[in-house]
């Protein structure tokens, strides 16, 4: 069985010069925007649940999985993050939002023009994102997914409306807490 790297590797020697350089392009774009930690991934958030609706129909739940898997894994390779501002404003992430979101949809279209097998498709699409979410820390990438899992599972949700997700400070808890008092975060 191949290492997460080895499989990205090997798709993205397989999608073709123009497809990498979109999917590079976006991901530079991105980091230099100069948001807050919330923003980002409210930015991200917002993306992926739009790209999960308009691009995955029937499979959002697969494709969503399949993202928060690759994230998870990726987040041992993570770089230091880079201190911004902690003012969220919904402008900011919905421009960042959408950079990504056109970026995926000009990803997918290269890849479609060049043919790329689907395998190949797929795993270029999930590189996007975990590049993108591989550097958070494993409790806000679980934060993200459940803000993103909220989001696609309301029956108003549309692709465009904004996911916010909200990043709080967490502590561990201590052998004397009450468990019952504890609140769930969705990590063990």
């Amino acid at each position: 069985m191949s290492t997460l790297a080895v499989t990205i590797d090997r798709a993205l020697n397989n999608i073709g010069q123009t497809a990498r350089g979109v999917l590079r392009e976006t991901v530079n774009a991105f980091d230099i925007l100069p948001m807050s930690d919330e923003e980002r991934l409210s930015a991200i958030a917002t993306a992926l649940a739009a790209t999960a609706i308009i691009h995955h129909g029937r499979h959002v739940a697969k494709f969503l999985d399949a993202v928060r898997i690759w994230s998870l894994e990726a987040e041992g390779e993570r770089a230091a993050p880079v201190p911004y501002p902690e003012c969220a404003q919904a402008e900011q992430v919905s421009e960042a939002a959408e950079l990504i979101s056109t970026g995926t949809a000009a990803l997918l279209d290269a890849l479609d023009r060049d043919g790329v097998r689907l395998e190949d498709r797929v795993v270029a699409e999930l590189a996007l994102y975990t590049q993108l979410l591989g550097r958070s820390d494993l409790h806000t990438v679980l934060q993200t997914f459940g803000a993103v899992a909220d989001a696609v599972a309301s029956p108003g949700f549309r692709a465009g409306y904004l996911v916010r997700v909200e990043v709080c400070a967490w502590t561990p808890v201590g052998r004397d807490a009450d468990l019952a008092a504890v609140p769930t975060l969705g990590i063990a």
